[in-house]
């Protein structure tokens, strides 16, 4: 007995952070001329991606995965939805 979280969960991340919650709420709720601002310390931002990190040769102290799937997906839901750095 569980929750099937296949379609919101991040690729090779195995948890599910409130990042991926929002988003999949605000996809189903945003109206053509909403706008919405997404705001809070979700400590994300696209060069903790380790992807990002290995990709451009720079290293930062802190390193996870799918930070920059949660930007790109952010930015997907169009215009009418920010998610601040």
């Amino acid at each position: 007995m569980g929750i099937d979280v296949s379609t919101i969960k991040l690729k090779g991340v195995k948890d599910i952070w409130p990042t991926e919650i929002i988003w999949s709420a605000l996809k189903k709720v945003i109206a053509k001329n909403e706008k919405w601002i997404v705001g809070g310390d979700y400590n994300s931002s696209e060069t903790f991606d380790k992807e990002w990190q290995l990709k451009t040769g720079i290293k930062m102290g802190f390193v996870s995965a799918g930070n920059k799937e949660i930007r790109d997906r952010m930015y997907d839901l169009g215009p009418n939805a920010l998610m601040p750095s």
